[in-house]
């Protein structure tokens, strides 16, 4: 069934501070997540109720630069109005940074997409307070040579059941990751960047979990091994939400990098 010709559909590029929110979804017992925060605002704005399309969920704790969704709507305001009215809605610690007009076959979670990550690990240094709710901080002194050779393990087509949260639901475990380099930003702060066709729940945070526990020697069992046991009691730890960012969802079809700047 069509939608009503009078129906918009418009992508927002969004920005948020996981700290405080219950991750992406909507929940039942709580608004405190950023789809629930992002509809509230959003029909209030347009004056009507809908429903926004997330390209994929974060864990609660999890921060986005750039999650991309999209909504449908029969309001006549210019984008750029649209912006300015979420964004005087809703918390500081999430911004609408553009939207965009696209046609009715895009899809923020179907339309075929990548996705990039990164997650920052401080270590070998003292806890940084002002780093802390962005960041894994670690007593360890990392190699990050090392690192990256145990992180090269996943790079390619792979069955990440062992790689993946307990409670997850998810019917086919079977990744492609593209690419993924350690940065050395300083002496004591390494950025894993992560590229892929997609993941499961907690699958970045076990992958960087279990390569550090690899890499500082608390964990005998090779990521091959592991991989292909396909068992999550065999891997290493998960690593913690602070750490991840949700970088840039990349779409085959659309380019959503350009923010809004006011004239």
């Amino acid at each position: 069934m069509s939608r009503p010709q009078a129906l918009r559909r418009l992508v927002l590029k969004v920005a948020y501070d996981g700290t405080n929110y219950n991750g992406w979804q909507m929940q039942e017992n709580t608004t405190q997540t950023i789809q629930s925060l992002l509809e509230m605002a959003a029909s209030k704005v347009c004056n009507h109720k809908l429903t926004i399309h997330g390209s994929g969920r974060t864990d609660s704790g999890v921060h986005a630069r750039a999650q991309i969704c999209h909504l449908d709507t029969s309001s006549t305001l210019e984008p750029y109005q649209i912006i300015f009215g979420i964004n005087s809605i809703l918390p500081r610690d999430i911004r609408v940074r553009n939207a965009f007009v696209v046609d009715d076959e895009f899809h923020s979670q179907f339309s075929p997409h990548s996705k990039k990550y990164s997650y920052t690990i401080l270590h070998g240094c003292p806890p940084d307070p002002l780093q802390r709710l962005y960041s894994w901080h670690m007593r360890h002194d990392l190699d990050a040579k090392r690192l990256q050779s145990e992180l090269d393990h996943f790079v390619g087509e792979h069955d990440f059941r062992a790689f993946r949260a307990k409670n997850s639901g998810t019917k086919t475990t079977v990744r492609t990751v593209y690419a993924i380099h350690v940065e050395e930003v300083e002496r004591h702060k390494l950025i894993i960047h992560v590229h892929g066709g997609g993941f499961l729940k907690h699958m970045i945070r076990i992958m960087v979990g279990t390569a550090v526990d690899r890499t500082i020697g608390t964990l005998q069992r090779s990521i091959p091994h592991i991989l292909a046991g396909r068992d999550r009691t065999k891997g290493g730890r998960t690593a913690p939400a602070s750490g991840l960012i949700m970088d840039e969802v990349i779409y085959d079809a659309y380019d959503f990098r350009e923010d809004f700047r006011p004239e």
